[in-house]
């Protein structure tokens, strides 16, 4: 089951018809890239310009950073932000993964002035705050592209709603404290379909949000609770123009034993409001690797005549997962899934075994359960023996499809069946092998039964791929002057994965070293020895652990990354993985000091 606290609760009943094919605006296709840092000159200007004026010989506690607020801003603007956590002594620098945004620490211990750039990259990014000791966790902050505001009180009733005077809009707010709504009003015009997506769980904050639409009067008109996530997304068609409001709300996460509304310093939210047209995924969802192709984009207010968007996937690295779309009716950009087999595109009627889709393998099929209780059948030809992996993304493309998928025969049998990959990978994974030569059917709907345009869907009928998963045991680490530290890798080979593989270190600063080392042909631990010498640069860096295809061309390599996630996680984040880790180079352990000499 994909969300194991909460049902899915849906967008409006009017958000149905939703699904449009168009866009408005230009795009630009993010290719892929293997995994690489910044040049450190672009690092450099990132970080915050104050160093810690320290005495000689004094430490620092490592900061800690509980978030930022607002936790994101909109490309082109400056604005301070006010960092909540331990930062003793003020002031601390703050590193962010991208280029184009620069934090300056102010004389207001936990305040920053903030610049980005106009062509900062669209969408969240990490950033973490460090000193000559240490690093914090990694939180998210998110480079918009519309006029944001924040919230102000008192605006709990919809009679004192905050007035937002054009759209779209960003609203950065708090739920303060227990028992708090956040109200706004909008003026929307008939013909329009207002959307509204909340980012409150998905940047880490204790809470389970949701969101009312009231009409000018106060009465009611829809509401949203969970999307692919605790966070809501409600989309509504207005039929008679006018001021509706929307209201935040939010029970706290992980759930408590009294059923009350939350609200502290931590419940931190995005709020993104708009009646213009909106992307939030294409059709394919995927691009074959290696070829230009064009997709269809699909959301809200989307006019037809502006539907396709090209995809460049000529100079995608053999190992990457997506490349990405940055259409500007879209808030963020959208992933598209690359794959080595033709892209194609379900289609309707395919509910039965008789009226099955027929399609060749391998290739990848994109689709949507459109309504409650669809299912979609994809028909093919094997010969006895044929090995295939029938894997289901959605999650990766922030669908609310709770996947199954299974195998029939020709007469629709089941043969084979899967739900849940594991207990935090909520898309299903089928590993089946032809009995016979035949005609099959490949099956796949919603577990409760559901449906909507937003449940898309990547179907892959393909055989097994060699390939390779790793991940770290930390995202930061330390190392002193003339001493060591240990980076563990884990290395997961997948159907049989490569026996050619090697563990190294990017990123260091002058005066440590990293030896690589060969990876067992099996997979598993891996450890990487950070040695640093006596005169190794003092201070944090970004660093990443690639294990790469030994002698590959072109270059084959995975950055191993450190999960954020843990345990049975209701939905995404708003990034679940880092791949760039933090190496800190103190000074070292002294020596110790001689004896002192007895007194005659």
């Amino acid at each position: 089951m994909k969300r194991p606290f909460h049902a899915w609760s849906g967008i409006s009943k009017s958000a149905r018809g939703a699904g449009g094919k168009a866009g408005e605006g230009e795009s630009e296709v993010i290719a892929a890239h293997p995994p690489s840092l910044p040049p450190a000159r672009s690092r450099t200007l990132l970080l915050a310009s104050l160093a810690c004026l320290l005495p000689a010989g004094a430490s620092a506690a490592i900061p800690a950073l509980e978030n930022v607020f607002p936790p994101g801003g909109q490309a082109g603007s400056a604005f301070t932000v006010t960092a909540t956590g331990r930062f003793d002594p003020w002031p601390v620098k703050i590193w962010i993964d991208c280029p184009g945004v620069e934090f300056m620490a102010t004389t207001n211990a936990g305040q920053f002035a903030v610049t980005i750039a106009k062509d900062a990259p669209i969408g969240p990014h990490f950033v973490r705050a460090h000193n000559a000791d240490g690093v914090s966790e990694p939180r998210p902050f998110v480079i918009g592209r519309y006029a944001e505001v924040a919230d102000k009180e008192p605006n709990d009733h919809f009679k004192q709603a905050q007035p937002l005077a054009a759209l779209p809009a960003v609203v950065n707010g708090k739920l303060e404290k227990r028992g708090d709504v956040d109200t706004f009003a909008v003026r929307a015009e008939a013909g329009r379909w207002l959307v509204a997506r909340l980012d409150g769980y998905a940047l880490g904050s204790p809470m389970d949000p949701f969101l009312h639409l009231l009409d000018e009067r106060g009465a009611k008109l829809a509401y949203s609770a969970d999307s692919h996530n605790l966070d809501p997304v409600l989309a509504f068609r207005i039929e008679r123009p006018g001021t509706y409001h929307l209201q935040v709300s939010a029970f706290v996460y992980p759930p408590a034993a009294d059923v009350q509304l939350a609200g502290s310093a931590s419940c931190v939210y995005r709020l993104t409001i708009s009646d213009a047209p909106m992307a939030f995924g294409s059709l394919p969802a995927g691009a074959q690797r290696g070829r230009k192709s064009t997709v269809q984009l699909l959301g809200w207010n989307l006019a037809a005549a502006s539907a396709a968007r090209d995809v460049d996937a000529t100079g995608a690295p053999p190992l990457a997962d997506a490349t990405r779309l940055q259409p500007d009716c879209a808030e963020r950009s959208l992933p598209v899934l690359l794959g080595d087999f033709p892209e194609l595109v379900e289609s309707e009627p395919n509910n039965t075994a008789t009226n099955a889709q027929t399609v060749e393998v391998p290739c990848f099929v994109s689709g949507r359960i459109e309504r409650p209780g669809d299912e979609d059948r994809f028909a093919f030809s094997a010969k006895k023996g044929d090995r295939f992996n029938f894997r289901v993304n959605g999650d990766a493309l922030g669908s609310q499809l709770d996947a199954w998928v299974r195998v029939e025969d020709a007469a629709g049998k089941q043969l084979a069946f899967a739900d849940d990959a594991t207990t935090s990978v909520h898309d299903p994974v089928l590993a089946w092998t032809a009995p016979a030569d035949g005609r099959y059917v490949v099956a796949i709907g919603d577990l409760f039964r559901k449906g909507a345009p937003e449940f898309r869907y990547r179907l892959s009928l393909t055989p097994p791929r060699a390939d390779f998963r790793v991940t770290a045991d930390a995202h930061s680490y330390g190392v002193g002057r003339g001493l060591t530290n240990t980076i563990k890798l884990t290395v997961t080979q997948l159907e049989g994965g490569f026996t050619n593989l090697v563990a190294s270190v990017a990123g260091l600063p002058a005066g440590v070293t990293v030896a690589p080392v060969d990876v067992p042909a099996k997979g598993g631990e891996v450890k990487l020895v950070l040695a640093a010498g006596e005169m190794a640069t003092l201070g944090g860096v970004p660093i990443q652990a690639l294990v790469t295809v030994r002698d590959s061309v072109p270059p084959r390599a995975r950055a191993a990354t450190f999960n954020l996630k843990t345990g049975p996680i209701p939905g995404d984040l708003l990034l679940n993985q880092i791949d760039q880790f933090w190496l800190t180079v103190t000074p070292g352990t002294p020596p110790p000091a001689p004896p002192a000499k007895k007194k005659r």
